[in-house]
């Protein structure tokens, strides 16, 4: 696992052996892959030439010396299936060298901490993110670009595990036909709709997002990314666009944290009243 930490010690990017990745995949075996695209023409890669593709980033476990290279920036909210992976918005194609967009921010500058485990055994090496010499901006403007990209990065990534944990506590409802617990699963479906890819979507009502987890999730990342062009001060449209995310996801995850805690207790008290066992809420954290 190799792991790169702020200043403050939170990991930023993480990086694992075990990072999903397409079996097969159209760098690695192309002509397997396209078995699958014949097969599923809506599958990753394939509305585009298969030969685009780069081979797939990955941590090796061999013995020896590795070069890995960080694309200096955050973590994109975590896949839960590898056919989630973007294929849709890359930015140029180059034959066997084009890589999947990632949508996150980019790391600031300042000093990290690049963190590898092996078998249990840590070993760290501090780093100094330097910022363009040819950048002029002011460091009021960066401070204000650097806080608003954080806090949509931090509120989106919160989101998407909540949404997570709100689709687990569904699933442990799964084949109850008690009222108490259909209603409360119906409320879960409102709050944190099912995505058949997995990942949580933004949901739009008249043009604008639903305030669900996914929303949240996708609505927050997605200002974020809006400001990442370029090291200038955030537009009034961009911080608009912050302000509105912010909106949606204090309200999503205000009714998350109503529903796993008074919610369930409530939901807990009536099943005890009828002799059945407490529902729990699901522990991610190791997942």
């Amino acid at each position: 696992m190799l792991e790169i930490l702020d200043a403050a010690g939170v990991v930023v990017r993480h990086y694992s052996s075990a990072d999903l990745a397409l079996e097969p995949h159209p760098a690695t075996d192309p002509a397997a892959y396209d078995k699958v695209c014949q097969a599923t023409p809506t599958a990753p890669f394939c509305n585009v030439p298969l030969y685009w593709q780069a081979k797939p980033i990955r941590l090796s476990t061999a013995a020896g010396m590795h070069r890995f290279s960080w694309d200096l920036q955050l973590d994109p909210l975590p896949m839960q299936s590898a056919t989630e992976v973007n294929d849709e918005e890359a930015k140029g194609a180059v034959p066997h060298a084009t890589y999947p967009t990632i949508e996150s921010p980019w790391a600031p500058p300042g000093m990290y901490t690049v963190r590898l485990t092996v078998d249990g055994t840590r070993y760290t090496q501090p780093i100094r993110l330097a910022l363009d010499p040819r950048v002029r901006t002011s460091a009021a403007a960066l401070a204000q670009l650097t806080t608003l990209s954080r806090e949509m990065w931090t509120g989106a990534h919160a989101a998407h595990a909540a949404h997570r944990q709100a689709r687990a506590l569904h699933a442990s409802l799964d084949g109850m036909t008690g009222a108490a617990e259909r209603a409360f699963a119906a409320q879960l479906d409102s709050l944190a709709p099912a995505s058949p890819a997995g990942r949580p979507r933004a949901r739009r009502r008249g043009g604008v997002v639903a305030a669900t987890l996914g929303g949240a999730a996708t609505g927050m990342m997605s200002a974020a990314n809006a400001m990442q062009g370029a090291d200038v001060a955030p537009t009034a449209t961009q911080v608009a666009a912050c302000t509105a995310a912010r909106s949606i996801g204090a309200d999503a995850m205000a009714r998350w944290t109503a529903m796993r805690t008074t919610g369930l207790a409530t939901l807990n008290a009536s099943r005890r009243t009828a002799g059945q066992p407490a529902i729990t809420l699901p522990d991610l954290a190791a997942k």
